[in-house]
């Protein structure tokens, strides 16, 4: 029994070589490939130039296309391994930002505007790397199962009508019958900054829910001279801010990481001089949340109710002067959940495998959102029946490193940079990974 374990983690060792060595060998392609996304970025749902790169570059490796032009853009793969193993769908996001790059690297976008500044350009390279190194495995007759490839678009953006590109790819895997057949999802996400080498896999939750809305205002305007008697919609405005941060602001130190943020962003009015009062204005509140999913709701709920509370108590009032309100709610996306302790065990020892057993592991959640937490919901739509909850896992691998010139920076800033090992490094996780569950 001893021997036979013993040539079993032997038979694991070489089986996880093979994946690096493939990589290895393909170092060049993954990072021209990257280079080539970078360079021609797309905004979401606009990602047609990436879009037939992956679907050429698949094509190219005999990796099987199940869909593609989903929400316009996604793309999903196949490779199929040994009948009767497990299935594991893979996912990596598309699409870029409204940004205008500042690097000056030789692949630097040219598209006026817009940018890879959040690392999804390295997220699909790093994918497409892992389908080339599980394709040659599976040819090999030594995958023990199937793997899906979900090539995301519009991960940046939701609105109220959940038109994220996350929600598009699960229609379609319900369409096609595919989401009933995947036992696990798992993605990874460059952190630019974390040294590389470091790994974010806390043990429940990754990131925090994003929801946000926007209070629109309208009154009849006027001269400042009379605001004690009409409505004052900058007055209206600063008065609600001022109660919604009192009630839901941070009040801790700043070394302290808060588990609720209600933060006001874009503030708008139509006024063009000082004496005169505006007729229309609005403000929009970023809201994130990290609870578990017991928690979570209930506070959401929370929220949203003194939230519309103390908008009506301050317009109502100006009512009969003629001020009128809305509020356009995003419900955005919840927490990134792991409900599979076997799956964290797994992910954290792939990690060690690739990166070294001395590997450091942050254990602390981040308030970023990611529109990752739908696929694991048992519930995708009102038109939909409620489906299977399927565990899920996500990871974030460090990017940054000092040492070569690569500072850390905050993801969605015009200098966004990392140390393009990493993309490497998520290839042979991505890969070893899928390799490993559907083996065990």
């Amino acid at each position: 029994m001893f021997k036979e374990q013993q040539l079993k983690n032997i038979n694991k060792k070489e089986e996880f070589f093979v994946i690096e060595k493939n990589i290895e060998g393909n170092r060049e392609r993954i990072l021209d490939l990257r280079h080539k996304i970078h360079k021609n970025p797309e905004l979401g749902f606009h990602e047609f130039k990436t879009a037939k790169l992956i679907k050429n570059e698949l094509e190219r490796l005999g990796v099987e296309i199940l869909a593609e032009g989903v929400g316009k853009t996604g793309i999903i793969g196949q490779i199929k391994g040994n009948e009767n193993g497990k299935t594991i769908a893979l996912r990596a996001d598309i699409d870029a930002l409204p940004i205008q790059e500042k690097t000056n690297l030789p692949y630097a976008s040219k598209n006026k505007g817009i940018m890879h500044a959040c690392g999804h350009d390295t997220h699909t390279a790093a994918l497409l790397g892992a389908a080339g190194a599980l394709k040659n495995m599976a040819k090999q007759n030594k995958l023990n199962g199937n793997v899906l490839f979900i090539f995301q678009p519009n991960e940046e953006r939701s609105d109220p009508k959940r038109k994220s590109g996350a929600v598009q790819m699960i229609k379609a895997l319900e369409k096609t019958g595919l989401r009933d057949k995947i036992n696990a999802f798992f993605m990874l996400h460059v952190c630019s900054e974390m040294e590389r080498g470091k790994i974010l896999l806390p043990k429940d939750m990754l990131c925090g829910s994003s929801s946000s809305f926007t209070l629109k205002l309208e009154a009849p305007g006027g001269h400042a001279s009379e605001s004690w008697k009409l409505p004052n919609i900058e007055k209206i405005l600063s008065r609600i801010e001022t109660k919604l941060d009192d009630r839901f602001g941070f009040k801790g130190p700043q070394e302290e990481q808060p588990k609720i943020i209600l933060e006001p962003g874009l503030h708008k009015t139509d006024s063009q001089a000082v004496n005169t009062l505006s007729e229309r204005g609005e403000v929009s509140w970023t809201l994130r949340i990290l609870l578990p999913g017991m928690e979570f709701k209930p506070t959401r709920t929370k929220i949203i109710q003194e939230f519309k509370k103390i908008i009506l108590n301050e317009v109502e009032p100006w009512q009969k002067k003629g001020a009128k309100w809305s509020v356009d709610y995003n419900p955005g996306t919840r927490p990134v959940a792991f409900r599979d302790p076997k799956l964290v065990e797994l992910g954290e020892e792939v990690a060690k495998d690739v990166l070294g057993n001395d590997l450091e592991i942050s254990r602390q959640p981040i308030l970023g959102g990611e529109d990752f937490s739908y696929y694991p919901e048992p519930f995708v739509g009102k038109s939909m029946a409620p489906k299977k909850e399927i565990p899920g896992l996500a990871i974030m691998v460090g990017g940054a490193n000092p040492k070569k010139g690569i500072p850390f920076v905050g993801h969605h800033q015009p200098n966004f940079r990392i140390d393009e090992e990493s993309i490497i490094d998520m290839a042979k996780i991505y890969a070893e990974f899928s390799r490993q569950y559907l083996e065990k």
